[in-house]
């Protein structure tokens, strides 16, 4: 849908452009004036252009082949680089033909039907350079957004014109020369910088390191990921295509993983706009880095003796261990351990909002059991008597894991 009102806005813009240009070349004939001859052939340009970004957009939705198994996003690229070529093109043969008129002052015919085409000409083509940047911004069209560029120069270049007449109706000598070469520089300017960005988007150069942050942020903000490295993202078209490596937990289900990697491409690509797809390689862990939760009646730190139910402990120590040692040890107050109803649920609830990963306790009812377990909690059965030992034997490997929960 998309991409059909992208093609839409290239038809459109194509058929005003023609009649403009016609218009321009006509009068330009007629009057003489060198410079909205000129800017007949910057029109003329837009109208090629125009329909090099239909035919790109067009080719993008073609469906993935054999012969094309990615699509063929990249066909909008190359009518962007096909876009700036001829922009380039036809600011070389304005300035030929600006210089000329240089050298050889002309005396214009209706002088004031060449002020009116002009004025008309820069406010059309003013009004189509807005339409179609608004619906690039739209779409994400790199190809759409360089042929709304050529309409504002279409835009500035009609006013140039109308300054050139108008001081050439004044008696300057050389003014349509010099305006013609005013045009012909902003043109090339405008072609040069517009296929840079083509070139790059060919050749999978990613110039937007601000979205390579966020989308490795949105990626450690999914529960499991112990971290990422070596995403890569690249633009085929409008659309962004990536690939990353995932760190989890190397004691995880296979079925575990699977869930993640879907959390990571759903948060994503609803995040990130013109996601196509995000290739994800799930790695084990390299470094061990997590928060540990578990019940205890005391606040004495790792010499606080651990608590035996539960929902009913007063408090939760929460530490964070890295590397295998202890970085940081706090403890809370259990807000669910006087409730009478859905204790184990609220407490569920509490270790998740305290980004508790791992959770070591004597038994857990069913409920809470897979709520933590949904949130990919590892859960232990504890043995020790005090903080300190039951993390020990935790690090040591020593904990047998719950697989169920406690039947009562």
């Amino acid at each position: 849908m998309q991409l059909e009102k992208g093609q839409r806005a290239a038809a459109i813009s194509s058929v005003v452009t023609a009649l403009l240009a016609l218009t321009k070349g006509l009068v330009g004939f007629l009057s003489g004036s060198v410079a909205l001859i000129a800017d007949a052939l910057h029109s003329f340009s837009d109208i090629f252009a125009s329909l090099a970004v239909w035919l790109g957009l067009k080719l993008s939705r073609r469906e993935p082949t054999e012969k094309f198994p990615y699509g063929y996003y990249r066909a909008e690229n190359l009518a962007s680089l096909v876009v700036s070529i001829v922009i380039i093109i036809t600011g070389v043969g304005i300035l030929l033909e600006s210089y000329d008129a240089f050298m050889h002052p002309r005396v214009l015919a209706f002088p004031f039907l060449g002020l009116a085409v002009a004025a008309v000409s820069a406010m059309v083509s003013f009004g189509l350079s807005v339409y179609k940047k608004k619906v690039a911004e739209e779409i994400k069209s790199q190809a759409l957004a360089a042929d709304a560029k050529h309409s504002l120069s279409d835009t500035l270049s009609s006013v140039i014109v109308f300054i050139g007449i108008s001081a050439s109706m004044a008696g300057v000598p050389g003014a349509e020369g010099i305006v013609g070469a005013l045009i012909a520089a902003f043109v090339m300017l405008m072609g040069v910088l517009s296929s840079k960005d083509a070139i790059l988007a060919l050749m999978d150069a990613w110039t937007d390191p601000g979205l390579e942050k966020q989308v490795a942020r949105y990626v450690k903000g999914v529960r499991g990921v112990r971290g990422i490295h070596q995403l890569k993202l690249r633009k085929s078209g409008s659309f962004i295509m990536g690939e990353a490596h995932v760190e989890v937990d190397r004691t995880l289900p296979v079925e575990r993983a699977n869930e993640i990697r879907k959390a990571i491409e759903s948060e994503v690509k609803e995040k990130v706009e013109k996601l196509d797809s995000l290739l994800l390689q799930l790695e084990p862990s390299k470094l061990i880095r997590f928060r540990v939760a578990v019940p205890v009646v005391e606040t004495k730190g790792l010499t606080s003796a651990v608590g035996g139910h539960f929902g009913k402990a007063p408090y939760f120590a929460f530490v964070d261990v890295e590397g295998g040692k202890v970085k940081k040890t706090t403890v809370l107050k259990n807000p669910a351990a006087k409730l009478d109803r859905r204790i184990g649920v609220e407490v569920a609830n509490f270790l998740l909002d305290n980004k508790a990963e791992v959770l070591v306790a004597l038994g857990i009812g069913e409920s809470p059991f897979h709520i933590l377990k949904s949130k990919f909690v590892r859960i232990f059965q504890s043995e020790g008597e005090t903080l300190r030992e039951v993390l020990e034997n935790l690090l040591e490997d020593k904990l047998k894991e719950h697989k169920e929960p406690e039947r009562k």
